[in-house]
């Protein structure tokens, strides 16, 4: 079971992806560059997100 610490960086990770992935964000997103931005903002998002989750999950753990 993931404790303490840990899982609040977790939760902490979901609502930022909650938040880059949402609609209205990819929307503008997509305006932005007229549709030529948004791949490489979602590839960044979720490398982003990947790389936060594998460092939270690689440190310590208790014993």
């Amino acid at each position: 079971m993931i404790e303490g610490r840990r899982r609040n960086y977790l939760f902490a990770i979901l609502i930022l992806a909650l938040l880059l992935f949402n609609a209205p964000l990819v929307i503008v997103m997509d305006e932005i560059g007229g549709g030529g931005f948004l791949p490489a903002y979602l590839f960044i998002g979720w490398a982003v997100v990947i790389l936060l989750a594998a460092l939270t999950m690689q440190g310590r753990t208790k014993r």
